[in-house]
Parts: structure tokens; C-alpha cells; sequence
């Protein structure tokens, strides 16, 4: 049996997708521990991971029934102490609320106004080189005409 030869195969057009992406760089900053000399989590030094870490957030909407946005936001932090501070973020229930505003202006990044106003945010948190990937996996509810608009 032969191949079809690729030249004189017929190109189709490519998918169309309601997908976004949005990245934002690293701030060329140091780490800051995430825990205290105690072992304690330092939530200050959270927020500030979170700040400057290496951002990348995608999703889409969707029309399943009422239309959604689902998507992900990851956040590669550096962590000197990347492993004792996974454990401590894994346990503190804070966390999730610390990452969820950081998940939000990201989203926000992706929709612009079209942002819903509240996310149901799920965390994964992971070792990756030297400090800590967090993702995110996001789902909202967006309004009718956002969903309308962007067609």
C-alpha cells in the first residue's frame, strides 16, 4: 500500500478556537522564603511569590447550557524551601484565598470586561526546579452577550 503523496493532498483550513492566552514574565526578584525561621507559612511572603512569579493563564468560553469560561492559571514561584513550604501551603486553607485574587487579575487579562465576577478556583500545587508550580483550574459563569459578543 502507498502513501498519498502530501503535495497534491488537498489543504483544508484550520480550526477556528475560542481559546485565549495570556503570559506575564517573572520579576527578576530574589526568593523570599515562604516560611518563617519557626517553619510557620508566611502568608506576606505568599502574596509576594505570587506577584512575582512566571504567570501563564488560557481558557475559552463555552456554551453548555448557560455559557461558561473554563480555563487554567499557572504560577511558577521560586521557593528556597520548596518543599517543607509545599506541605505548609497544601494544609493552610489560606492559600487557596491568596491565590484566588492572583487567578482573577489574570482571568481578567484573558476576558477584559467579560470577567465573571466570581471564579470557582481548584489548586494543584507541585514541586517544579527550584520552587513550586500552583495551577489553577478555573470555571465561571460569563453573561449571555459576552459569549455572543466574541463570536
Amino acid at each position: 500500500m502507498t502513501r498519498p503523496d502530501p503535495r497534491l493532498t488537498p489543504k483544508r483550513p484550520m480550526a477556528a478556537a475560542q481559546r485565549a492566552l495570556a503570559y506575564r514574565p517573572a520579576d527578576a526578584q530574589p526568593a523570599r522564603p515562604l516560611l518563617s525561621p519557626a517553619g510557620a507559612l508566611d502568608l506576606g511572603a505568599v502574596h509576594a511569590a505570587l506577584e512575582a512569579a512566571d504567570v501563564a493563564a488560557e481558557g475559552g468560553r463555552y456554551l453548555d447550557g448557560a455559557p461558561v469560561f473554563v480555563g487554567s492559571v499557572i504560577f511558577d514561584i521560586a521557593a528556597p524551601d520548596a518543599d517543607a513550604a509545599r506541605r505548609a501551603m497544601a494544609r493552610d486553607p489560606r492559600v487557596l484565598e491568596a491565590v484566588r485574587g492572583h487567578v482573577h487579575r489574570a482571568v481578567s487579562r484573558l476576558l477584559g470586561p467579560d470577567t465573571p465576577a466570581a471564579l470557582d478556583v481548584e489548586l494543584r500545587i507541585a514541586p517544579h526546579g527550584r520552587g513550586l508550580r500552583l495551577t489553577a483550574d478555573v470555571e465561571g459563569a460569563l453573561e449571555a452577550e459576552a459569549v455572543s459578543a466574541s463570536r
